[in-house]
């Protein structure tokens, strides 16, 4: 008899951690936009797409805002195509979803627009061409 009490209260001691992780495992909130070039630069042509592996996006209702304006909006409207602003500006996309069982979910990206410009410095010691890294 002990030996079976000892063989529950192990079983219970493995199964209520692994009971509490599967609700957070299945969190109908998790989703994001992944962004193609995933790091663009000042006037790129972007494609945005809700992605989740938690809800069918297919079936949700997306609303995409892009600086402020609406840019699309509908069933399975889980793609946006777009354009980054110009070199010291910011882009700011917004995607609502609103899912089947009636989550309002929200995300935000901001790509800051800016241009980097490596320069090279070559120098000239004894006759002899050197060059910066």
């Amino acid at each position: 008899m002990l030996g079976l009490v000892f063989f529950g209260l192990i079983f219970l001691t493995a199964i209520i951690p692994f009971s509490s992780y599967s609700q957070s495992l299945f969190n109908t909130e998790d989703f994001f936009i992944k962004t193609s070039p995933e790091s663009p630069g000042p006037d790129t042509e972007v494609a945005a797409e809700v992605v989740s592996f938690n809800f069918d996006v297919n079936r949700a209702y997306i609303t995409w805002i892009l600086n402020g304006k609406t840019g699309l909006k509908g069933k399975g409207e889980k793609i946006l195509k777009f354009s980054t602003g110009q070199a010291g500006k910011s882009t700011t996309l917004q995607a609502f979803v609103s899912t089947e069982d009636g989550a309002q979910l929200q995300k935000t990206l901001t790509f800051s627009n800016a241009e980097v410009t490596l320069l090279r410095k070559i120098l000239f010691i004894n006759g002899k061409k050197i060059t910066s890294p």
